[in-house]
């Protein structure tokens, strides 16, 4: 895989696979990133169907990388609730996971904690404060006071100053060069990985590679002391954030320091910070990715209408700078440049500025300076807008002004009148940064006269015209239109459904490769199979096994399964090849099935005959049971129990390997009207007894009939 630039979309790069034409955007691979976790949902809960998430993203993302997180999630048919810088997640998920501990500590009181993440390849620090704000329906309150980071210096930076080391050693000891030897040099940073490690826990260690080049081994002992020296410089730049947002707030103000990451772990980078904090111990009781999970996932159920949770609340800053620049005017030389957003500000803040400007102009939004992200040009420019329709607007506010100063009732003043433009700006909760609208304003205060009885007041009256706005994207790199963005889920809808045929035609070949040696190995080894095929299908089974192995082997698992239509055609092949063994080895398990579901039925069978006949013998002494009822019965019987014995000789008569013509189907459907006969007669109501008629009253007969009560139908069905 290379990269290559894609013009359209300015300093934006694909990724072109080997074939020289499949092309794939960035947005497009983080796409199959995020498609991938929601089937991984999808298969530990089952039916989950994730459509609202939180992505957690770098303090660091600038708006391009945001913009392009977003259009990831819209090609995998997520819909983003938000996304969360990955420092504020870690403090949420501390705030909620230790809430119920720090319960007495936080009651009316502000914690501050301080949270730094030392990962591989950066170093991130976050100032808390945990409020208590006292309410029964909310867990409290976290406001997010300061966040600073180095997105170039971690854990591979360390590495990298042993390897340099191990290398220089190797170098001197051997009299070769070896930097320019790409694994030589790999193996030498996977050994420094492993010598870091164990330098955590020991004072020193030998650094020995096996063969590292030219036969020739590295066999190196380093002290901690060497390392530690070593990488000072590394070390001063991992703990630099920590003390750009612990320095916000005096150090006994301080609740704890919470470290994260691997980087963390190792002791002189613990030992300046205690240094640094003058504390003793210092908190680990987080797990930076397990913490950034949780924390995401419980602001995703809190900004969710299908969750109830008690909230915790955040206010999240900006972390980071934007100004604009004011295009000059006739008299103006430079343009004027103004803050619009200091890091401290707040994610989904608002803000208006006034603009004294009677004519046209346009803003440019850009990064301050000390926050240009790499992939933008030394201005840092991001947005321009067009401002038009000021003149015109301005003039009309003119006219309403004169024509209120007109009308006005005797004594009324018109005060300080002005006209200028306010702009209203937003970042959402995600980060993105827009221009919502612009207003030509006349703002004036009016003044009323004293009356009788009444005082004179002064009151701002304000009036808006709309302004139009353009805006025009004018970073380096260009966004993903509608249309490509539809492209590339398509093109991802194509790719799944391509590798679901893939999925489908590596199980085909797998249960044909089972089945041969089940067959082949297995199915003619089980005493329990060995009466239920003749030697004539054992034959013909294996015959096909063999043969379907035969064609098996001399079969490649990629022999033209380019397209999709060449997959069903191999997927066919090998479902041809697994019938054709199948259709005889079904049939011994089929025979086998039978068998016992067969013998289970005779024994119903047998029985139903004895409880029949013992309810025959019953009905004898039953009066309200005719003898036409117990004559059909006894015939039933007769027949049934005929049949069964037909039905066992013909049986005993036919070898298990061959098909029977005696079912248990058969047997069931038999057997079971025999049942039903009995229980309608066991149900049957007995006669009501007459009523006696007293000698010398006259009264009206009166016949009452008697249902069998619970119990005699109970005991009835339980006799049957």
């Amino acid at each position: 895989m290379k990269m290559v630039r894609n013009k359209e979309r300015g300093s934006s790069v694909e990724y072109v696979l080997p074939d020289g034409t499949t092309r794939y955007a960035a947005e497009e691979l983080v796409g199959m990133i995020l498609r991938y976790v929601k089937k991984l949902s999808d298969m530990v809960v089952p039916g989950t169907n994730v459509k609202d998430v939180v992505i957690a993203v770098p303090p660091w993302y600038s708006h391009v990388q945001r913009e392009a997180m977003l259009d990831a999630a819209k090609i995998a048919e997520f819909n983003v609730l938000s996304l969360m810088h990955s420092t504020s997640a870690i403090a949420l998920h501390y705030g909620v996971s230790n809430y119920r501990g720090m319960k007495d500590e936080w009651k009316n009181k502000t914690l501050n904690v301080v949270f730094a993440d030392m990962g591989a390849s950066s170093s991130k620090a976050v100032l808390a404060s945990f409020i208590d704000t006292g309410k029964t329906t909310e867990i409290g309150k976290i406001i997010i006071r300061g966040v600073a980071w180095n997105k170039n210096v971690g854990g591979i930076d360390m590495d990298a100053i042993l390897a340099e080391r191990f290398a220089s050693e190797f170098e001197a000891k051997h009299k070769l060069s070896i930097r320019d030897n790409v694994r030589t040099m790999t193996r030498l940073v996977q050994q420094a990985t492993k010598v870091k490690e164990i330098l955590s826990a020991n004072s020193d260690t030998m650094a020995i590679v096996e063969s590292l080049h030219e036969d020739l081994d590295l066999r190196m002992k380093i002290t901690r002391k060497d390392f530690e020296e070593a990488a000072a410089g590394i070390f001063e730049k991992m703990i630099e954030p920590v003390k750009q947002v612990a320095s916000l707030l005096p150090n006994e103000e301080i609740y704890s320091i919470e470290l994260l990451g691997g980087s963390s772990r190792v002791p002189k980078v613990q030992e300046m910070l205690k240094a640094h904090f003058k504390r003793e111990n210092l908190g680990h009781s987080l797990n930076s990715d397990e913490s950034i999970c949780m924390g995401s996932a419980f602001h995703a159920a809190d900004l969710s209408p299908f969750f109830g949770v008690k909230s915790l609340s955040m206010d999240d800053v900006f972390g980071q700078g934007i100004e604009f620049a004011l295009s000059k005017t006739k008299d103006q030389e430079t343009e004027t440049i103004m803050t619009l957003l200091k890091p401290s500000d707040l994610l989904k803040a608002k803000k208006t500025v006034a603009i004294p400007r009677e004519d046209d102009f346009s803003i440019t939004l850009r990064y301050a300076k000390d926050y240009i992200p790499e992939s933008f040009n030394s201005i840092g420019n991001l947005l321009r807008v067009d401002v038009t329709g000021v003149k015109a607007a301005i003039e009309e506010l003119n006219v309403k002004l004169e024509e209120e100063k007109k009308n006005a009732a005797e004594g009324v003043e018109i005060l300080n009148a002005k006209t200028r433009v306010k702009v209203n700006f937003s970042v959402s909760q995600s980060g993105i940064i827009s221009v919502d609208s612009a207003q030509a304003v006349l703002e004036r205060v009016v003044k009323t006269p004293e009356t009788k009885g009444k005082k004179g007041k002064k009151d701002k009256k304000t009036t808006k015209v709309d302004l139009k706005l353009q805006s025009h994207l004018i970073t380096e790199l260009k966004p993903m239109t509608p249309e490509a963005i539809q492209a590339a889920f398509s093109k991802l809808m194509s790719i799944e459904k391509f590798e679901k045929k893939k999925n489908d035609l590596s199980k085909a070949r797998n249960d044909l490769e089972s089945l041969i040696f089940n067959t082949k190995y297995q199915l003619f080894t089980e005493e329990d199979l060995k009466s239920f095929y003749s030697e004539n299908l054992k034959k013909g089974a294996l015959d096909a096994a063999e043969h379907a192995d035969d064609w098996l082997q001399s079969k490649s698992e990629d022999d033209n399964v380019q397209t999709e239509s060449d997959i069903e055609h191999a997927i066919n092949e090998y479902k041809s090849q697994i019938k054709n063994i199948d259709d005889l080895v079904s049939s011994i398990y089929k025979r086998q099935k039978e068998h016992f579901a067969r013998k289970k039925s005779f024994d119903q069978c047998k029985t139903i005959l004895a409880q029949s006949k013992n309810a025959l013998t019953e009905f004898a002494n039953m009066d309200h049971i005719t003898e036409e009822e117990r004559a059909k019965l006894s015939s039933s019987i007769l027949q049934v129990e005929s049949l069964i014995e037909d039905k066992t000789k013909e049986q005993e008569a036919i070898p298990l390997y061959e098909e029977s013509t005696v079912s248990s189907k058969l047997l069931d459907e038999t057997c079971t009207p025999l049942t039903l006969e009995v229980y309608k007669l066991k149900l049957k109501p007995k006669p009501p007894k007459p009523t006696a008629t007293p000698t010398n009253t006259t009264t009206t007969n009166e016949t009452k009939i008697e249902e069998p009560t619970q119990q005699e139908e109970a005991k009835q069905k339980s006799d049957l």
